[in-house]
């Protein structure tokens, strides 16, 4: 895979969340690898369960909620689990004619090996998180939007903050940790986001980028699914009457979205 292509996607998202957002960014965060893979190649890893949780925003009838995928170490799961921990993938380039990733087999495989448990930090209350996947063969707009929301999961699940909450033994409901995300996901679509994403190649490119980029936000909002509709209303309305500042601060330390 050519990291070079999916290098300015995910810079510009660590950078929204650092400069545009004003949230804290660790270098663990910042170096989270970011993985384009295949549709099998995701479900090969589903199937292979084991010691890590596989957070999936999967959606049946949208589209930026159903081809990310966040790998985390789960803390409610034994240390001695085993699971199948490489991912095969095939070389990947970005066709700039369809403004998409796609696999070039003839070029061969890459294999991508995820740290095991014992592989990882001392610290078993601390969670980590070891990559972000992201369908192959999607608009590099929705590419990047994926990549901002599962950004939003990592985050929360790389704040300290966070360790604390799982300590006093309380968790984020999926509706408002979901809703967050996709709140974030809006958030990097209507306030300059992607529009740093634009070249001169876009120019005259039908649909336009702002034509995908309305319809993208037309399926967060009209989402009538009761963890990522709901929990995007909820999240959205909790942003209007705090800052997004003080929303992610309260979510990390009481897992509940601020009382407004």
């Amino acid at each position: 895979m050519d990291g070079s292509d999916l290098f300015p996607l995910w810079h510009r998202v660590v950078s929204f969340f650092e400069n545009d957002m004003k949230l804290p960014v660790s270098d663990e965060f910042r170096n989270i690898p970011v993985l384009v893979v295949g549709l099998k190649e995701l479900e090969e890893y589903q199937k292979a369960g084991g010691h890590l949780a596989l957070s999936s925003s999967s959606s049946s009838s949208h589209i930026i909620t159903s081809r990310g995928h966040c790998l985390m170490e789960s803390t409610d799961k034994s240390a001695t689990c085993e699971a199948t921990n490489r991912l095969k993938m095939p070389a990947m380039r970005f066709n700039q004619s369809s403004s998409s990733f796609e696999a070039i087999h003839s070029q061969g495989y890459e294999y991508y090996d995820l740290p095991t448990v014992r592989e990882t930090s001392a610290d078993k209350s601390k969670n980590q998180v070891f990559a972000i996947m992201c369908l192959s063969g999607l608009p590099r707009d929705l590419t990047a939007c994926i990549l901002a929301h599962e950004a939003a999961i990592a985050w929360i699940r790389l704040n300290p903050e966070y360790d604390n909450l799982q300590k006093n033994f309380l968790r984020i409901s999926d509706q408002v940790e979901e809703g967050v995300a996709q709140l974030i996901t809006m958030l990097f679509m209507t306030q300059g986001g992607l529009e740093k994403l634009t070249t001169e190649a876009d120019r005259g490119v039908f649909p336009s980028n702002e034509q995908l980029r309305q319809y993208y936000q037309f399926c967060i909002e009209t989402d009538d699914n009761d963890i990522y509709g709901q929990g995007y209303r909820k999240a959205a309305h909790s942003y209007q009457e705090v800052g997004i500042q003080a929303l992610m601060t309260h979510l990390v330390r009481y897992g509940t979205l601020p009382p407004v």
